[in-house]
């Protein structure tokens, strides 16, 4: 199982050769801690980087309750979430509903 690391040591840089490698699986499946801050910058960086192949896009799952945020409160958090989930329309499901 491969975990998803996308940001590099320097900062503000993109794991590109990852990218390209999940792309290759059925599914890409992305949970993990700090909803608001490290899930979210990897989730924006997968997106924005397939923005144009659907494809893709479709094959992301993002299990909301294998998630939990430093700021469960956070409005703008939760706007960008429903951002990304209605432009990008990726799947948000819980890790029940996950069919492998």
């Amino acid at each position: 199982m491969e975990y998803l690391k996308l940001s590099a040591v320097k900062k503000n840089t993109t794991n590109l050769n990852y990218l390209n490698m999940i792309a290759k699986y059925d599914k890409i499946i992305i949970g993990g801690q700090a909803l608001d801050y490290c899930v979210l910058t990897s989730l924006q960086q997968i997106v924005e980087f397939y923005e144009n192949q659907p494809e893709i896009l479709r094959k992301i799952y993002l299990l909301t309750d294998c998630c939990s945020a430093v700021d469960p409160f956070n409005l703008e958090t939760h706007k960008e979430y429903t951002r990304i989930k209605t432009q990008y329309e990726i799947n948000f499901i819980q890790s029940i509903d996950l069919k492998l």
